[in-house]
């Protein structure tokens, strides 16, 4: 397969005193083989993950990912320092920026601690059984070896979100052992008992800027971000995956304004209009352009590893890079992306509605009031983007006598985020942003990350405490109006960027929300005056990914990867609560054309066949 697996697993045997280790690496290979006689075991593809370890007479440090210290990566730093801070390890931690995973072991008493930084940068999934403790940044490999302990059982609520709401809240997972570790955490071990601390919480007091003062501080943090991603020792090719939106662009700009030469790389199914104006944007910018044209079946081919990769948690079609590995390697060696700029910034999960103009959805969105935050977040989960009026109904969902029964599993998981935010949360509005990021990794666009692991070393620019900061002290009035992304665009060094359109809606970036409707109206004046559809919004087929429902009911391969789903039997079993007979006669009529949910449709079968491939 044209794919690197992004392995890194632990295994940590509680039952040997005399410390002992080996890391293991592998390009491909699953962390099937256990290494009994070894206190830690360790399993890493360092093509996709950069890793350092320090090994004293008392203490054991591992480093995984791309600390940032003095705003500098450096991994062998962060070793020595983490084990001289061991008594203070939560106040050190707060001084690391960027993305990593951290083990400290204690040889004297054999207790071990994992931190990892308040992104979720780094997946950890974790599970300390009597003998053994696992963890695993794919739950696909930490869900294989707790299905072999005694008293496994799958948990329905989990299972229940996840399909319903495109992710599990908490530190839930689809098991009775295990756990996701959320960010910004300190996690103890002792025994078989374990803690967890933060070290760090969310501050949402808003300050009031200008457009001219935020952006401003936008461009210089964003500037700021980058230079410090780029500061390893060892000489990189820097690329980045690009459409033709508004993040890409600032993000191309704030790597060649560092000096850094980079080559842009755009994925599509066909030359279309994002790859014309991803190519326009990324050669004003000063970079190169490569399109990488993806096959028709391309999700079909990589339909199997993208199961390994969203292990059970996300659906498959959104980990779209996996399978480009023989482009990319000959491109570059660490890849940048746009990954969440958008929804810090333009708060596009913010709980809001778009103002129509005759019944035509415009580009200014209103604040929606929040009444009862529970029912409120059920209903309007953002992470269902496309789920609304499209023919699943919620009450019909589950068996009339399973109904209240049902809703409470996934209520429960909503009650215990709101209740993790009480301690910094002043209002509903904080609650709603706190479902976002007390677990960044959660968000249903993260695995797309992990698809681009996929292809090599991956850095995230968003991710950088001070562009954090800055983007929870922003009021979500000025957010809505994407405003501060757009004053960057036009104002980042090279203006024209801007001016140059993009495939969402066809009008170029750098224009305001109100200009943009302006223009929409005209444009549709203008269709319906010439009957030239040429004055049309860019369809689905003009953008990166295809359209779901078409492309699932044109795919023998899905059609049969449905049958199957709708016929597993411990899927069936675990989730009693679920009308099947209304979903497969559903599904059906959607075969034939009629609306129903391709997103649901796809969650369905990602769980299905993870739940096949981990017997």
């Amino acid at each position: 397969m044209d794919y690197l697996r992004p392995t890194l697993f632990f295994s940590i045997n509680k039952d040997i005193k005399k410390f002992s280790y080996v890391i293991i690496k592998t390009e491909s290979e699953k962390p099937d083989i256990e290494n009994k006689d070894k206190t830690l075991s360790i399993f890493i593809n360092p093509k996709t993950q950069n890793y350092q370890y320090l090994d004293t007479e008392d203490f054991f440090c591992f480093v995984a990912g791309y600390p940032i210290y003095n705003d500098k990566i450096n991994l062998d730093l962060t070793c020595s320092e983490i084990i001289r801070n061991k008594n203070s390890i939560n106040e050190f931690t707060k001084k690391l920026n960027g993305a990593f995973l951290i083990l400290l072991i204690n040889k004297k008493n054999h207790s071990f601690k994992f931190l990892n930084d308040r992104f979720n940068g780094v997946h950890f999934y974790w599970a300390n059984l009597k003998n053994f403790f696992y963890g695993s940044c794919l739950y696909f490999d930490l869900f294989k070896k707790v299905r072999l302990e005694k008293n496994f059982k799958l948990n329905q609520d989990s299972l229940l979100q996840y399909l319903w709401m495109s992710r599990v809240m908490d530190d839930a997972t689809h098991d009775n052992f295990s756990k996701y570790l959320m960010p910004a955490s300190v996690l103890s071990i002792n025994g078989n008992g374990s803690n967890i601390e933060k070290y760090f919480l969310p501050n949402f007091t808003k300050t009031k800027r200008t457009k001219k003062e935020a952006g401003e501080e936008y461009i210089r943090l964003l500037s700021q971000s980058i230079k410090r991603q780029t500061t390893d020792t060892e000489k990189k090719n820097y690329c980045y995956f690009f459409s033709s939106g508004l993040d890409s662009r600032t993000v191309s700009s704030a790597i060649n304004n560092n000096g850094k030469k980079s080559t842009a790389m755009t994925v599509a199914f066909s030359d279309n209009l994002e790859v014309k104006y991803a190519k326009q944007a990324a050669l004003c910018a000063g970079s190169q352009h490569e399109f990488l044209k993806l096959d028709k079946d391309h999700l079909e081919k990589n339909f199997l590893p993208n199961v390994e990769i969203c292990g059970g948690l996300y659906a498959t079609h959104d980990a779209l890079f996996t399978g480009l590995y023989s482009k990319v390697k000959d491109i570059g060696n660490v890849i940048f992306h746009g990954h969440a700029l958008d929804f810090w910034h333009f708060g596009n999960y913010l709980p809001t509605k778009f103002l129509r103009i005759f019944n035509n959805k415009t580009h200014i969105r209103k604040i929606l009031e929040l009444k009862n935050l529970e029912e409120d977040y059920l209903t309007m989960n953002p992470l269902r983007l496309t789920w609304h009026g499209k023919g699943m109904e919620f009450n019909k969902l589950f068996k009339k006598k399973d109904f209240n029964q049902g809703k409470e599993l996934i209520l429960s998981g909503i009650r215990k985020e709101i209740e993790r935010g009480k301690k910094i949360c002043k209002n509903n509005y904080d609650h709603w942003e706190h479902f976002l990021i007390c677990a960044f990794g959660r968000h249903f666009t993260n695995i797309n990350i992990t698809s681009k692991i996929t292809n090599g070393i991956v850095r995230t620019p968003a991710y950088d405490n001070d562009i954090f900061d800055f983007y929870l002290s922003i009021p979500n009035n000025q957010r809505i109006t994407d405003e501060i992304r757009i004053y960057a665009l036009n104002n980042i060094k090279n203006s024209q960027l801007g001016k140059i359109p993009t495939a969402n809606h066809g009008f170029p970036a750098g224009y305001s929300d109100v200009k943009k409707t302006i223009f929409q109206v005209f444009r549709k004046i203008k269709r319906l005056i010439t009957g030239n559809i040429a004055f049309s919004q860019p369809t689905l087929k003009d953008r990166t990914w295809p359209n779901l429902d078409n492309y699932l009911r044109s795919s023998k391969f899905y059609l049969n990867e449905i049958d199957e789903a709708l016929q597993n039997k411990e899927l069936k079993n675990t989730l009693k609560v679920l009308d099947w007979e209304y979903l497969e006669n559903k599904i059906n009529d959607w075969k034939k054309g009629e609306d129903f949910d391709a997103i649901f449709i796809i969650c369905l079968i990602s769980l299905s066949k993870f739940l096949q491939l981990t017997k």
